[in-house]
């Protein structure tokens, strides 16, 4: 049921951290394809942002995601549908980088 997560106040943080570990699955190839095609012979727009930008901001976006897991777990059940869907979509969001780069 909704109450099998503990109602502390930590929950929300290892949630967080979750996402963002698991998140690191993907630079190596991100890494290597900034340091060949990516950066050599991708044509991009002038208003690309700087390549520095994407690591943070990617950071606080599985963080942002590990916290609304956490709420929706507390609430749901971390086996019911919705985080379910969660699961599967942050699996797809974890293959993106080594299928794109």
């Amino acid at each position: 049921s909704a109450r099998l997560l503990p109602q502390c106040s930590a929950a929300p943080a290892l949630w967080a951290a979750g996402c963002i570990v698991s998140g690191t699955v993907g630079v190596p190839f991100v890494t290597a394809a900034i340091k060949s095609w990516y950066t050599d012979t991708l044509v991009k727009p002038r208003w690309t942002p700087n390549n520095k930008v994407f690591a943070p901001t990617w950071t606080v976006l599985y963080g942002l995601l590990g916290i609304a897991a956490c709420r929706v777990a507390q609430a749901k059940g971390p086996f019911s549908p919705e985080m379910c869907l969660a699961f599967a979509h942050h699996f797809l969001n974890l293959c993106w980088a080594p299928v794109f780069f």
